[in-house]
């Protein structure tokens, strides 16, 4: 059974960098767990850790002879920097495993020196999902914080070519629950959100009339947009343009341009919950 949705992942090539726009620039408390995931893992990962919501890991490969290392050199070298995986958590991954196995998806063989397992991107609609065991993350690491309100993450947005088939593979397979379907403001764009027991929400979006549609076209089918939450959004916005952040404010929500999510999205919203 899955849980939680409790972080994404981002691959990127400069870890400093990246690490440095989600801390000094968005504000976000940081635990860089470098020296141990670099030695054990083959990649550099920090862990942006917001007071009330999901997590996001910067990861960058750093020895080509890890598993880990290789996966996120060949994503970097397909697509780009971006978001790299959807973390799900699991009481048993390796039974979660077997059991969609059964179902018919795709699941990997199990990676050295990992803690979880891993679903093949053509089995979820362009995602790579990995499954942890309950709790993986200590939140006791270390970590530098520079906060200007931004609170966690609200949604993963994840485009698809066939609505309620991706909904099918994320409701009756993974588990989550449909909480609403809605047109997306524009016409022919339908949305639909998904949520495991705690943590972020998956929403799934058509392409026609999609402001995702090109991105889809030049990529495929994956994930596309990440929306943070901050209960302020006018003293986010002002603290962002203080520090030098592109960002617009565009109806409801902070549109960032952000150097290391490739075509992505990222955005913000002031409601706590999808």
């Amino acid at each position: 059974m899955i849980t939680a949705l409790p972080r994404i992942a981002i691959a990127v090539e400069n870890f400093d960098q990246a690490m440095s726009f989600f801390r000094d620039q968005l504000g976000l408390a940081v635990a860089d767990i470098s020296a141990s995931s670099a030695t054990e893992l083959g990649a550099k990962i920090a862990v942006c850790v917001p007071e009330g919501g999901s997590n996001i890991e910067i990861m960058s490969p750093c020895d080509p002879e890890k598993p880990l290392s290789q996966s996120l050199s060949r994503f970097l070298d397909r697509r780009g920097e971006g978001l790299f995986a959807l973390m799900l958590e699991s009481p048993d991954p390796n039974t979660e495993a077997d059991d969609l196995t059964k179902a018919g998806l795709k699941v990997m063989p199990l990676m050295p020196g990992a803690g979880g397992r891993d679903i093949h991107p053509n089995s979820t609609h362009g995602v790579l999902i990995r499954i942890y065991p309950e709790n993986s993350f200590d939140r006791q690491e270390p970590r530098t914080k520079l906060d200007i309100g931004i609170t966690g993450i609200i949604s993963v947005g994840v485009a698809v070519e066939n609505l309620d088939g991706a909904t099918a593979i994320y409701s009756d397979q993974l588990g989550m629950r449909v909480l609403e379907s809605r047109h997306d403001g524009q016409p022919g764009t339908t949305s639909r959100a998904l949520q495991p027991l705690k943590g972020a929400c998956v929403e799934l979006f058509t392409l026609d009339g999609s402001m995702l549609g090109e991105g889809l076209n030049q990529n495929g089918e994956g994930m596309k947009r990440l929306t943070l939450s901050a209960p302020d959004l006018s003293a986010c916005y002002r603290a962002l343009i203080d520090r030098k952040v592109e960002a617009r404010l565009e109806n409801d929500r902070i549109v960032i341009g952000s150097p290391f999510l490739g075509g992505a999205r990222l955005e913000i919203v002031s409601r706590k919950g999808f």
